[in-house]
């Protein structure tokens, strides 16, 4: 990078950082002005937008007017959950794009006072649309699918409120001051007239700003567009982290392999499983490579990571695991099942897809890439987080370095198959502290929760019916209170939520108890399906028990007690998202990792005196 251009670099970070602190009259602006004729390179603005939010309203004008300056402004629908109208909208701007007539429809759109389906109407006209493609495209699965690719491409960038935006590569939030946002549009127009003239007429500016802003989002970046991108960029090799081995990993190549490249994908997202196919290619050309595939789940992805995941304890995983990389088509819940049936498995993999445990893989994976920050897409080479895409230029000098470090761990006298785990042991986790455990909390009103076992360690499960993270935890759990070696006393409770607000999963919990049958309880909760209808004929249904033992139990079960005592931990402790773990009156902060928590949980910990007893004191 020019010296100008880090300086301009660190201006942009200076107008994120306060843009009121700057002059009012840059001196770079007159000089903008002044060459307002010559030729300048393309901008382009790219506009998150939910169509039915209020600060998207209030901000469209200020964007749309930047076309009238020559930038390019593109559209991104992000319908948010809130607003009943933003899907329906959505879907109509992006068929009025499949006319050529998305800014006026959405310009149209904002024109109108109140947003409702006879706005919609109104702005399709007022924009020219063809009323009959309308009416055919507005549902149609093409129109659908591309507001769900584009939603999922924005939140895999890292976009979770609208109005957000990338000018050239730089991020920004919210509805921006007029005048900020003119400097930020000024500045990236600079820093594109910079690049061009640094590397040539087509340069990519636009990717380049996204290596020089967010490189750790490349990959997402590049989904977002949808295209291939018109130049290379060099890619980076980043900082070291903890990227463990786990059970069941996908991989192909040997674990004494003096490179392992761990490779995150959500096989929803075609682009990143795309990119697991590149970076086996590049390891099938050398030996002494392994590739790791670890799989994340995605919101109306589940179906298909469960299928990739289900093969982590087939003895086939690795001849699966290279059919699908072999492939070049995105991976479906039917290439995997075909990939599957090419070994001889298909049996097997089914009866794994029902198993418990299945959640636990895909949420130890998950809970992995939380604490190393790890997206989509992302790759770690030896544990080396790698800044760019597998084609990106440069990936075979940081394969290199990463070997390098290898070949130095070997020199401490340890094995090959024990390099790896020497080399990433001084790697780091984001926001997980050594100790797993917080400073001892008030808890004493949740040792009244219905429990299992008696010995060891108390711990507090707190989960949420039907959660994925509650069935992982619980599974990792309710192995311990019968552990001979370090069993635990086990309590279980379940929270309040809006689609249980009399506490029936509590009532539940508490008549499971009574009956001596908490575990089959609780299985029966977590079970998907199982969120609503509780009641005395769930409970019989679930125990196999007759109905009126059923009813009699259900009848003299109380929650109201327990939901108190949750309620009122809950208010004086930040305990964060379900599910809730707390060992021995301290909060478990750490992943939700089976050895992690195991380890934690066995630890010989009294129950010391607790926050409030001390400053009673």
């Amino acid at each position: 990078m020019t010296t100008s251009s880090f300086a301009a670099h660190l201006l942009a970070l200076a107008i994120l950082a306060g843009a009121a602190q700057l002059p009012a009259q840059p001196a770079w602006a007159g000089a903008l002005a002044a060459q307002a004729e010559r030729h300048h390179a393309p901008l382009t603005v790219r506009l998150f937008v939910d169509l039915d939010c209020p600060h998207t309203r209030r901000a469209w004008p200020q964007f749309a007017a930047l076309q009238q300056n020559g930038v390019t402004l593109v559209l991104h629908h992000v319908p948010l959950s809130a607003h009943p109208l933003a899907q329906v909208a959505a879907q109509a701007a992006v068929a009025a794009r499949l006319q050529g007539r998305e800014l006026g429809f959405v310009q149209a759109l904002f024109s109108e006072s109140k947003p409702d389906d006879t706005a919609i109407l109104r702005a399709a006209e007022a924009a020219g649309m063809d009323r009959g493609r309308l009416a055919s495209d507005l549902n149609s699965p093409q129109v659908k699918r591309i507001v769900e690719r584009e939603r999922q491409a924005a939140l895999a960038f890292g976009v979770r409120a609208t109005p957000s935006a990338l000018i050239n590569g730089q991020g920004l939030s919210g509805e921006p001051p007029e005048l900020q946002l003119r400097r930020l549009v000024s500045l990236a127009q600079w820093q594109a007239d910079n690049d061009e003239q640094a590397f040539g007429p087509g340069t990519d500016g636009e990717r380049l700003g996204i290596v020089r802003h967010h490189p750790e989002v490349l990959g997402a970046f590049d989904a977002l567009r949808l295209e291939q991108a018109t130049t290379h960029v060099r890619g980076v090799l980043g900082p070291l982290f903890k990227v463990a081995p786990l059970p069941g990993d996908l991989s192909s190549g040997d674990a004494s392999a003096e490179l392992t490249l761990t490779i995150f994908v959500d096989p929803s997202q075609a682009w990143t499983t795309l990119e697991a196919t590149q970076l086996s290619k590049i390891a099938g050309a050398r030996p002494t490579m392994r590739v790791v595939v670890r799989v994340l789940a995605n919101r109306g992805g589940e179906t298909l990571s469960a299928g990739v995941a289900a093969l982590s304890e087939l003895p086939e995983r690795g001849a699966v695991l290279q059919v699908l990389l072999n492939g070049s088509q995105p991976w479906t819940p039917e290439s995997v099942r075909q990939a599957v049936r090419s070994t001889g498995a298909e049996a097997r993999w089914e009866r794994l897809l029902r198993e418990p445990r299945l959640a636990v893989w895909l949420h130890t994976q998950a809970e992995q890439a939380r604490h190393i920050k790890a997206q989509p897409g992302s790759v770690f080479l030896n544990g080396r987080v790698w800044l760019g895409r597998v084609g990106d230029a440069g990936l075979s000098e940081a394969m290199l370095e990463a070997s390098r470090a290898f070949h130095i761990a070997l020199q401490s006298h340890v094995s090959a198959e024990q390099a790896y785990a020497h080399v990433i042991e001084r790697g780091q986790w984001f926001g997980d502290e050594e100790l797993d455990l917080s400073e001892p909390e008030d808890i004493e009103s949740l040792w009244q929760l219905p429990a299992m076992g008696g010995n060891g360690n108390r711990v507090v499960l707190l989960l949420e019916p039907g959660s994925l993270a509650s069935r992982a935890a619980w599974t990792m759990l309710k192995r311990r209170p019968s552990d001979a070696k370090a069993p635990i006393a086990l309590h279980v409770g379940a929270l309040q939520g809006k689609k249980d607000p009399r506490g029936e999963a509590m009532r539940a919990l508490l008549a499971g108890a009574s009956l001596k049958r908490l575990p089959e309880v609780v299985d029966g909760l977590l079970d998907a399906k199982a969120g609503t209808g509780l009641g005395p004929a769930w409970l019989a249904k679930q125990l196999r028990i007759a109905p009126e033992q059923a009813s009699a139990a259900w009848q003299s079960a109380s929650p109201e007690l327990a939901l108190a005592a949750m309620a009122g931990v809950r208010k004086q402790i930040d305990c964060g998202d379900e599910p809730v773990v707390f060992v021995a009156s301290r909060l478990y902060r750490g992943p939700l990792e089976e050895a992690r928590l195991v380890q934690a949980t066995a630890a010989q910990l009294s129950e010391p005196m607790s926050r409030a007893q001390r400053n009673a004191q």
